[in-house]
């Protein structure tokens, strides 16, 4: 099948987000970029970037999960203990929201390349 393009809108809901966001102008508290390709549980532990499927103009295999890469800027000090990954938030009204989980501060590319 082609790869569809993410329908999804997320954020990472956090505690001190507004304030952050009034005093530097790259902290969004609206929305993540996504890294726009659908990637493999291999593909997603390499540090390459380029590996992947680009979505709307790839084919994704039956039968395999797919992951996509997000990213969202937050100040260096954020309490993220508390914070919240959270679904269709352009309207202002979160929905489906998850507990984000164990945050790494290690500058590590990404979480399942531990």
């Amino acid at each position: 099948m082609k790869a569809p393009h993410p329908q999804a809108y997320w954020v990472v809901r956090y505690d001190g987000c507004q304030e952050a966001a009034k005093t530097e102008t790259k902290i969004s508290c609206s929305g993540m970029d996504d890294g726009s390709q659908y990637f493999t549980a291999e593909q997603m532990r390499a540090r390459d970037y380029s590996a992947g499927v680009y979505n709307q103009f790839g084919d994704l295999k039956a039968d395999t999960p797919y992951w996509i890469r997000a990213w969202q800027l937050v100040p260096e000090n954020a309490d993220l203990s508390r914070a919240q990954l959270c679904e269709g938030v352009r309207n202002g009204v979160p929905g489906n929201c998850i507990p984000l989980g164990t945050v790494r501060r290690d500058g590590a590319q990404s979480p399942a390349g531990s």
